[in-house]
């Protein structure tokens, strides 16, 4: 039933023939009301169903793995979500080292550990501390703990594997050694460390290259990854050196090695 009187409809379904034109414009406004309202909301729901896992956008600065630091504002630049440039500072600004890092903030077992890399640098530097390095680190707020990785010394234009360790007996923070590689020849390589034990084996394109045993255990500790460009001198040549790294194997962190290697008979070609 209804009612003729304004306002006091007592049906819902009022006859068509009843339905004034003031009625119905004012029905029609109230319609395109709640189209107006349901468009403006945000579909996030759908938009997260269909982007699950979606790609990140990467900026200088920025990674999915690696946070990234510089003390002289010149940050490391992700080219894609597994490679990154590192550009030298071209000047210290009185920093000891100026630097430029990425590093992980998750440490982990490293029985080994892989990556390519293409070191843009020409010699000219007269000190081992400038030039650029990927390597794992027990140690990142001092520096100073167990470390093994590669390096690209511009002092010598060399790509040197190398392994670093406390060395409080000898009244030092750290001490490290070393062991030459190739020549950098501005190409890029892929360079794999494996660790048994005390010692610590190269490779460059699968081939071993340098082998360092000092008789101190570097298996079984906790490391982060580190890359990094850095000079701690000024006064020489500086050609916008730059390294570019990335495709780390990051399946075999935490895990032991799959491929066994027999150390006594291995020797760096």
């Amino acid at each position: 039933m209804f009612t003729t009187k304004s306002g006091k409809f007592t049906s819902c379904l009022r006859p068509k023939s009843y339905a004034s034109k003031g009625m119905k414009k004012k029905w029609i406004f109230v319609l395109i009301a709640v189209l107006l309202i349901a468009v403006s909301i945000p579909t996030y729901v759908f938009a997260a169903e269909a982007n699950a896992t979606p790609a990140l956008a990467m900026v200088a600065g920025e990674s999915q793995v690696f946070d990234t630091y510089s003390n002289v504002g010149l940050y490391p630049e992700a080219l894609t979500t597994d490679s990154w440039k590192i550009t030298l500072p071209e000047e210290t600004r009185g920093y000891k080292p100026a630097t430029s890092r990425m590093y992980t903030n998750e440490k982990y077992i490293i029985n080994e550990f892989s990556f390519t890399a293409q070191f843009d640098s020409c010699k000219g530097s007269t000190s081992d501390w400038d030039g650029f390095a990927v390597f794992a680190a027990s140690d990142t707020d001092s520096y100073n703990g167990y470390e093994f990785g590669i390096r690209n010394s511009l002092r010598t234009a060399k790509v040197e594997g190398y392994i670093q360790f406390p060395d409080i007996k000898n009244g030092k923070k750290a001490a490290q050694k070393n062991v030459d590689l190739m020549v950098n020849d501005g190409l890029t390589h892929d360079y794999r460390v494996i660790i048994r034990g005390s010692t610590v084996v190269f490779f460059v394109d699968d081939v071993v290259k340098g082998i360092l045993d000092i008789d101190i255990q570097f298996e079984g500790k906790e490391y982060a990854i580190i890359a990094l460009g850095h000079r701690s001198t000024d006064g020489w040549a500086y050609s916008n050196e730059f390294m570019t790294v990335g495709n780390f194997d990051w399946q075999n962190l935490n895990t032991a090695l799959v491929e066994e290697v027999n150390l006594k008979n291995v020797k760096a070609s």
